[in-house]
């Protein structure tokens, strides 16, 4: 049976912690750039803390009350398993936002054009036992339905070159920005345009720390 797409239940922030760490555990260790087991929980392990277990919840909470601006899936194995993946992304105001509305509706109802808005990718993470099933086109399929006609942006890890040609298939190109996470762990953005003949997402200087 392949993975089941669905939208989670607060409830099962936990869990979507829990995934978020062991994906970082399964896909990040370099221990050429110093990033092993202890390095990466000591930096993403508090995701699984009483107070990160609340941020998921305030994500998956968001995205049930106002599915224009936030979105939220998780992938599960089987019927009813707990999830094994998941994708999140974020619309808000482009720009100085004047053209937005406090309800955060979408810019439909917002009477603003393309462009008003943008839409951040992320995060988004597949534990092996659902990789290389072609789930994560259909979850990026869903999530660019749902970004509509507003641009798209994310930050991706340089060395994980297979996400980066994933991206890469579904419109995403390297902006040119790039930044060090944590002194360690180098990422560069990607954006995808809204349309042909849209425009890119803003990019902003590359950082590095």
């Amino acid at each position: 049976m392949p993975p089941l797409i669905d939208t989670p239940h607060p409830d099962e922030a936990a869990a979507l912690a829990g995934v978020h760490l062991r994906t970082w555990l399964e896909t990040y260790p370099r221990l050429d750039a110093g990033i092993d087991a202890a390095w990466i929980t000591e930096h993403i392990g508090p995701v699984t803390s009483p107070a990160g277990v609340a941020r998921w919840r305030a994500v998956v909470e968001e995205a049930r009350d106002r599915p224009a601006r936030m979105f939220c899936r998780a992938v599960r194995a089987r019927e009813g398993g707990e999830a094994a993946g998941f994708l999140c992304g974020l619309r808000e105001p482009d720009g100085d936002g004047t053209r937005a509305t406090a309800t955060g509706a979408p810019h439909s109802e917002a009477a603003a054009g393309p462009g008003a808005f943008v839409v951040t990718l992320g995060p988004m993470y597949l534990l092996r036992e659902v990789r290389d099933r072609g789930v994560g086109g259909l979850l990026m399929a869903d999530f660019l339905a749902w970004t509509g006609p507003d641009p798209a942006r994310l930050w991706v890890t340089a060395a994980n070159e297979a996400a980066i040609r994933f991206y890469a298939r579904h419109g995403f190109r390297p902006t040119g920005e790039r930044e060090m996470w944590r002194g360690r762990l180098p990422n560069l953005r990607m954006a995808r345009a809204p349309h042909p003949g849209g425009t890119w997402a803003t990019a902003r200087p590359a950082q590095s720390g």
